[in-house]
């Protein structure tokens, strides 16, 4: 996953909670604004003592905030920071040392470390801050752990909070334990800290979690430090949940040379077992893992699991991420099972607009504008489109909206090279029915004993390559 679809995905699920806004959320009050104003200063390198008196100020002045915990424990990491500043100083510093400066000094933003392969915008920071400590930890080899592991106790918070707009509802203000562990991940390509679906922090994890995980981790460094980067991670893969699994048994599949052979396959098989004991996007994100390896078996776990929902119509829910899957990957077997499916639905009215509608999903995934094998599918789904309404419209903001009879019609008429009349943005309404209603004739005359999967298969193949 790179840093472009992982920042996009969390807009997006923020926007989806309505926590997105062109300037501060509107249920800031003031001692929140100043918490925001607090990681807005730590990034620009001010003074720690000024922000903690600043900030003690703003709490004194609103003791019956809602925010009074999160800015308070913020004031209480300020201070104990302000201590470790002032030892830093008092003692004599280790002339080139990986944390000469210690991580709280650190400006580097999680989201660059998070995943190994976002290596560009890691480099690009690498170029303008050598001298980071968190990129001088990064660049260290992997025994750093040894001087991580202590670390992961530390709440001073560091110099990275990444302020801009505002996308959070609560600004999460970076500290040492949050770089820390992200490091030992970077260096061990082990996951500890699962939390793909929630952000949260490891500094925001209640005490008993945070001393819980801090034990794990150090009795696994001890356990597999002087073992091999492969052996950690077979280790610490049991303990993971399902997406760190995934990214661990990707890094195994990753290893480089003959001898790392049995743990590239080890990684594969890791990941062919989630698919198989999966359902749905989790299925399907498996999958996709695998693919990028060039390993297909998915199709046929998923093709089995599927075709026995034939026998029982609505038995199953077919997931989104599922169907967009087999249109990418499956080429005939994929469309032609998800055809039947669709024709099942249709015949027995099962399955409705949402994630559980074959038939609709082929007519929106990636691949129903530009392979053939959508061609059945697209019009099975025009079969469902009423030329009389439901087609583009005008929405207030001037927008129009494009129904499913719009798109299936015309991207049956691009792939077929047949004009139906349709064009897309400049077509009337009764220019669009028209276009639909010659579409279904052409379908139901013509089209459907052209265009079959074997007919299609042997077009397929006489395409160049």
């Amino acid at each position: 996953m790179n840093i472009k679809k992982t920042f996009l995905a969390l807009l997006l699920n923020l926007m989806l909670c309505g926590l997105v806004s062109s300037g501060e959320p509107v249920h800031w009050d003031d001692l929140m604004k100043a918490v925001n104003e607090s990681g807005r200063s730590l990034t620009t390198g001010k003074n720690r003592q000024q922000i903690f008196d600043i900030l003690g100020q703003e709490i004194q002045k609103h003791p019956t905030s809602s925010y009074l915990e999160y800015a308070t424990q913020l004031h209480g990491d300020l201070a104990l920071s302000l201590k470790k500043e002032q030892i830093i100083r008092e003692e004599q510093r280790r002339e080139g040392g990986v944390l000469k400066e210690g991580l709280m000094e650190s400006t580097l933003h999680l989201e660059l470390i998070i995943y190994r392969s976002n290596g560009r915008p890691l480099q690009e920071f690498r170029s303008q801050h050598p001298r980071d400590p968190m990129i001088m930890v990064l660049d260290a080899d992997r025994s750093v752990i040894d001087t991580l592991v202590p670390m992961l106790s530390d709440s001073s918070p560091t110099r990275s909070y990444p302020y801009g707009p505002d996308y959070f509802d609560v600004p999460s203000i970076p500290r040492v334990c949050d770089l820390t562990i992200h490091a030992i991940e970077f260096h061990s390509l082990c996951r500890f800290h699962f939390n793909s679906s929630s952000g949260t922090l490891f500094h925001e994890l209640p005490p008993e979690k945070q001393t819980e995980m801090i034990r794990h981790i150090e009795q696994w460094w001890s356990e597999n430090k002087g073992k091999s980067l492969a052996t950690g991670i077979r280790s610490q893969f049991p303990h993971g949940d399902f997406y760190a699994q995934v990214w661990m048994a990707e890094n195994l599949a990753k290893m480089e040379g003959e001898e790392a052979k049995p743990d590239r396959e080890y990684g594969l098989e890791l990941l062919r077992g989630l698919v198989r004991t999966h359902w749905g996007h989790l299925q399907a994100h498996a999958a996709r893992s695998l693919a990028q390896f060039n390993d297909f078996s998915s199709l046929e776990v998923i093709s089995t699991q599927w075709s026995k929902s034939l026998e029982k119509p609505g038995s199953q829910i077919y997931d989104s991420a599922v169907v967009f899957y087999l249109t990418e990957y499956g080429a005939r077997r994929g469309w032609e099972l998800l055809y039947k499916i669709a024709q099942m639905e249709l015949k027995h009215g099962v399955g409705g607009l949402g994630t559980g509608s074959v038939w609709a999903q082929l007519v929106y995934c990636d691949k129903s504008s530009s392979s053939l094998w959508a061609i059945p599918g697209l019009a099975l789904a025009l079969s469902k489109a009423d030329p009389l309404q439901g087609h583009t419209k005008e929405e207030t903001s001037g927008t129009r909206v494009f129904s499913r009879g719009d798109v299936a019609v015309e991207y049956l008429q691009q792939l077929t090279q047949i004009d139906f009349g349709y064009r897309r943005g400049s077509s009337s309404n009764q220019e669009v029915s028209a276009a639909i209603q010659k579409a279904q004739k052409w379908w139901k005359d013509q089209g459907s004993q052209t265009y079959t999967f074997d007919h299609i298969e042997e077009m397929m193949a006489k395409k160049p390559k």
